[in-house]
């Protein structure tokens, strides 16, 4: 767990990724991390499947794509606040049909597009929080709850 570390950073971020090639679950919600973060998990952690980097502001789209291309085990994600994820990177992380856990609460780029997606590729979703999710509509709420039966959805 690399939450409320003062002075974690990408350098850290990549230490630990490089040494630790078999991690599984990460816990990092601190805000001085970059995309550069995210791009060093992919490179040396394939294996990763829990990811929570809420509160990560200076994450972007781009980079959760490059992740979820190498590190198709993602089950469970945190991106509470991460303001910029997007369809993109929804759609590319869905895609890979693993997603059980996902709390997109306060991502605004989000829209139906990747909530379509979540809907037909990840039958076994368990939990999805899309509060303050202003560009989701009930009728992909719907289209989740219909491809995901067993999913927890709060909006």
């Amino acid at each position: 767990r690399m939450d409320m570390c003062v002075g974690a950073s990408d350098v850290a971020v990549r230490h630990i990724a490089s040494n630790c090639r078999k991690l599984k679950h990460l816990t990092m919600a601190v805000d001085q991390i970059s995309d550069q973060s995210l791009l060093s998990l992919a490179e040396f952690c394939p294996l990763l499947e829990t990811l929570d980097v809420a509160f990560c502001h200076q994450l972007t789209s781009d980079a959760f794509v490059v992740l979820a291309q190498k590190c198709p085990k993602i089950s469970q994600l945190n991106l509470c606040l991460v303001e910029s994820f997007g369809d993109s990177a929804l759609s590319a992380i869905a895609n890979n049909g693993k997603l059980v856990d996902i709390n997109v609460r306060g991502c605004q780029q989000l829209s139906d597009e990747s909530l379509l997606v979540v809907a037909a590729k990840c039958p076994n979703l368990r939990v999805l929080l899309l509060w303050d999710c202003p560009f989701v509509s009930s009728r992909a709420v719907k289209s989740v709850k219909e491809g995901c039966p067993l999913a927890l959805i709060m909006y």
